[in-house]
């Protein structure tokens, strides 16, 4: 890396952490004076605050980072073109492309270190902060379905007709499993399915006033009894409240639990899928908001640096509002999923492509 390179590669990530410790501090001011009754009235202590907040904080660095670092590509890039430095590069003899090297090493880097953050860091942080969340903002979680239909395996159903998540209690609860050929081969009933745990914190499933019918060569054998114990592919967590929920899973167990939802046929299959599509998106879009950002902001004005960074501004709310609306969009058409979540990146780069075909070189 040459003189160069390394001038703007710094300045790029200094302005980026700058953008950092300015913006992340004010959001997390403003969030804690809209809830600071809410910790109070809890009686929430100063350490378990502290923690919240930096997980939060963490929460916000990583899926904003494509905009704070649009925003501070186009400071950087306006400073430079205002003490006409970009000029002078230009004049020397060197391509615009190679001006824009050392900012896409920098989009690189932070490229890997959000795609590192939003796969793998910040999903474990995430579950620390939606508990304190559930905890002192959001209270208790109210399980409002009615007739729970769920397949946990191929061939077998598992169904309740109420669930309580108080008490981890399911209810008119029927197991019934199949053969290949879709014949009934043996149903479980009862009126009272409990999640229990034994001494050692192992989780089972127990039944109350059990009814067992196996249908074998034609005949039913029926077996009755107060109590059985079993376990299945599902958990208390399984009937919980699922908002926000996807942001707590990695990368791989988002794939996982995508499989297992797909074996069940539910229909909060496309809530992770648009997640997932989430992740491997905004690196991407940290690449693609460099690249605009360093054209709409290398041009020296009369005026000085201050219409580029309005420019720069504007395009980041119009890339906020469009991809609301295209996440939006998707949950609500669950057919086609991908295109719609890619649609803010594919129209930001026909217009990141006409810039650069219309900048002075």
């Amino acid at each position: 890396m040459k003189i160069l390179d390394r001038y703007i590669f710094f300045k790029f990530l200094g302005a980026f952490t700058f953008t950092v410790l300015v913006l992340i501090p004010i959001i997390v001011i403003i969030n804690l004076t809209d809830r600071i009754d809410d910790l109070l009235q809890h009686g929430v202590g100063v350490i378990d605050t502290v923690l919240y907040y930096f997980d939060f904080s963490a929460y916000l660095m990583t899926y904003l980072m494509p905009i704070i670092v649009f925003i501070a590509v186009v400071f950087v890039t306006a400073r430079l073109a205002g003490n006409t430095e970009i000029v002078a590069m230009l004049s020397s003899g060197m391509s615009y492309q190679r001006v824009m090297r050392p900012y896409l090493y920098g989009a690189l880097v932070l490229a890997i270190i959000n795609f590192v953050l939003v796969g793998w860091i910040t999903p474990n942080s995430n579950r620390d902060r939606i508990d304190f969340e559930s905890a002192y903002f959001h209270g208790p979680q109210y399980n409002n379905d009615r007739n729970i239909h769920i397949q946990i395996q191929p061939n077998v159903y598992f169904y309740l007709e109420s669930y309580r998540i108080q008490s981890k209690t399911g209810y008119k609860f029927t197991l019934e499993k199949f053969d290949e050929k879709g014949n009934l081969k043996e149903k479980l009933y009862s009126n009272k399915l409990t999640w229990t745990e034994d001494s050692l914190g192992n989780g089972f499933w127990r039944t109350d006033e059990y009814v067992l019918r196996k249908i074998l060569d034609g005949e039913v054998q029926i077996d009755k009894g107060e109590k059985i114990d079993t376990t299945f592919a599902l958990t208390p967590k399984d009937f919980e409240s699922n908002e926000d929920r996807n942001e707590t899973f990695t990368i791989p167990q988002l794939r996982e639990y995508i499989a297992l939802l797909e074996l069940r046929g539910s229909d909060d299959k496309n809530i992770y899928l648009i997640e997932l599509y989430v992740r491997y998106m905004s690196p991407f879009t940290v690449i693609l908001l460099t690249f605009i950002g360093v054209i709409v902001s290398s041009r020296k004005t009369r005026g000085g640096s201050s219409f580029q960074i309005a420019l720069g501004f504007l395009l980041a709310f119009v890339y906020i509002i469009l991809f609301i609306m295209s996440r939006s969009f998707a949950q609500n058409n669950g057919d086609y999923l991908l295109l719609p979540m890619w649609t803010p990146n594919i129209i930001f780069t026909a217009i990141g492509v006409y810039l650069y075909l219309k900048a002075p070189k």
